[in-house]
């Protein structure tokens, strides 16, 4: 039998074995099964259970059906277990299952343990394409888009594209198959962002759906179906609570699109937002354009929260962001209970305690920590008085930074912001001048204290002098004079 002559049962037949990982048999010498055996749940459009008395040339192909007999002949010969490899033709696809053939003790029957091939070697080669992009290719969306193109070429999925959420809204960060399709939905609705297109959809609230079909009622369904397109998936692209975006596939086969393909694409959209992380800070390790942000701000709510806790510290382990907010694990050297401290603020609320009390609280507003985070930078330090946070951060790349900032301003206006380049040793230190050592506002503050005569002795002017001159706070031109003259000593002496 071949796959072009199937009767519609042999059809159903093979969905079955298509849609298992591992399927137990008992058959009679000639191949007719007399017992099937699985705790899975079959989804198919058949039963295992159909497939009682049926026999193996009914539902298996000349080839594998030739060799599980030949196996179960030899097996109740000598009885010792046989190993046997063959293919399974279903929709136009070669499955490839592995078989165990033993003799069932006290009958003249076999017992065959078959298991699916295919879905392992599908995960193999998950692996090995994503560490061959990940070595081949020397920037983020060259990245992606070979991730996309593998889907593609290597697999029958119609289309497949990365996207993400951005300032200008939906972002398309890399594409292969898409043949207009994104272009042609947008014009549709007047932009992605208006559209309920599933993946567009993912990307816009950045939550996966799983799988979807093309339903004609959907007002995307058109410009799908003329693509021919069934069904799809949209996958998060994640690692270590840095978000990637979505990833998005597309098949013209509904079929194909099995629960347990969906479970290798999960693999895939893993590995490649591992695969992203590594990428990203492996260029920023090694490239001189890798930028350290030292941000410094007041009136955070965590700032709020060493206050009402009565304690003068507090070190902030990492930040993890999460669908019901953004996560701060804590840590202080004070011995506070912050239970009655975050319950007394509006902002956040306890994430679990131990023992020894809260040591994680969740803000559920979009902090720029969270912000940041997701764009791809990592938080080298964070620490918190009741007065002010200072935090320092690296980000990939010189195009990060001034997302970076923007972020952190449209939160604290008065954040005190520098930049430094890769890993500076001391020659770069003393080549540096004191417009790169301190920031705009720094440079600002200390540049108004000389002009008004604030360094000479016995001077008129003092702070208030200059805060009305400055347009700040007493406390923030004290702020900015301390630290920019702390940085010019370090620069200096150190």
């Amino acid at each position: 039998m071949t796959d072009q002559d199937v009767s519609g049962d042999g059809e159903r037949y093979r969905s079955v074995l298509a849609s298992l990982p591992v399927l137990v048999s008992t058959h009679t010498v000639d191949g007719t099964y007399t017992g099937i055996y699985t705790a899975l749940q079959v989804k198919s459009t058949g039963t295992p259970e159909e497939l009682v008395g049926s026999a193996l040339e009914d539902v298996l192909n000349d080839e594998a059906t030739k060799e599980l007999l030949s196996c179960a002949e030899a097996t109740l010969e000598t009885g010792e277990r046989q190993y046997v490899e063959f293919p399974v033709y279903f929709a136009g696809e070669e499955f490839r299952r592995g078989a165990y053939v033993s003799p069932l003790a006290g009958t003249d029957e076999v017992v065959i343990v078959s298991f699916d091939l295919t879905r392992h070697h599908e995960r193999e080669e998950i692996l090995y394409d994503t560490l061959e992009a990940l070595v081949t290719n020397t920037s983020r969306r060259a990245l992606e888009r070979t991730f996309c193109e593998k889907l593609v070429e290597k697999s029958r999925y119609r289309m497949a594209w990365i996207g993400g959420y951005g300032e200008d809204g939906v972002e398309v960060q890399a594409s292969a198959g898409t043949d207009g399709y994104l272009e042609e939905i947008a014009e549709r609705f007047g932009s992605l962002d208006e559209s309920n297109e599933p993946g567009v959809c993912a990307a816009r609230s950045r939550q996966p759906t799983g799988r979807f079909f093309v339903d004609e009622s959907d007002g995307w369904a058109e410009v799908a179906s003329k693509r021919g397109l069934q069904a799809g998936v949209a996958l998060p692209l994640s690692h270590g609570g840095v978000d990637h975006g979505v990833l998005v596939v597309y098949t013209t086969d509904s079929e194909y699109l099995a629960p347990w393909r969906e479970e290798v694409l999960e693999s895939y959209a893993d590995a490649v937002g591992y695969a992203l992380s590594a990428a990203m800070w492996r260029w920023a390790l090694t490239a001189e354009t890798a930028a350290v942000v030292s941000i410094e701000f007041s009136g955070g709510d965590l700032s709020a929260l060493c206050a009402a806790a009565g304690c003068g510290s507090l070190g902030v382990e990492s930040v993890v962001p999460r669908p019901d907010g953004t996560v701060y694990y804590l840590e202080s050297d004070d011995e506070v209970d912050l239970y009655d401290a975050v319950e007394a603020t509006e902002s956040m609320r306890p994430y679990g305690d131990g023992p020894d009390g809260v040591h994680a609280v969740v803000l559920e507003e979009k902090t720029p920590e969270r912000r940041i985070t997701q764009m791809g930078t990592r938080i080298r330090g964070y620490h918190v008085t009741p007065e002010r946070a200072s935090l320092t951060v690296v980000v990939p790349n010189s195009e990060g930074v001034r997302p970076v900032m923007r972020r952190v301003r449209d939160r604290y206006a008065d954040a005190s912001i520098s930049v430094g380049w890769g890993e500076q040793d001391a020659e770069n230190r003393l080549a540096a001048t004191p417009e790169t050592v301190l920031t705009d506002r720094q440079h600002e503050v200390l540049e108004a204290a000389y002009r008004h005569g604030y360094f000479e002795s016995n001077s008129d002017c003092n702070l208030t002098d200059l805060a009305e001159v400055l347009g700040i706070s007493r406390w923030t031109v004290s702020q900015h004079l301390r630290a920019a003259q702390k940085k010019l000593c370090s620069h200096m002496f150190e």
